[in-house]
């Protein structure tokens, strides 16, 4: 049996078929998506300058590295606490339908 390319994919139903790769960023051409990614990344460097503006005006008004280590828990805090608590959208591990057919299935 002869090994695809290093470029070519096979696909899972056939070991023969070889599946050319889909084209890097082919996602970025339909305008709606590309609209939405650039303004995610506007959006999340515009966070992450606010971040950095309100720690020097923390340590400029108060001169405290204390104050400062107060603003990163305040940031850090909510974060931790809302990852930590299960979700209605995230069912535990193993129990969710895909894994019950999968297993079904085998």
């Amino acid at each position: 049996m002869a090994t695809p390319p290093p470029t070519m994919h096979r696909s899972p139903g056939s070991p023969q078929a070889a599946v050319p790769p889909a084209p890097r960023f082919a996602a970025l051409r339909h305008p709606d998506f590309a609209w939405l990614w650039g303004a995610l990344v506007l959006s999340a460097a515009g966070g992450q300058m606010q971040q950095v503006a309100k720690a020097w005006l923390v340590l400029q008004r108060t001169d405290r590295p204390l104050a400062l280590a107060a603003l990163g828990l305040c940031y850090t805090l909510p974060t931790l606490a809302l990852s930590a608590t299960p979700t209605a959208a995230s069912p535990p591990t193993g129990r969710s339908p895909r894994t019950a057919a999968r297993a079904a299935t085998a």
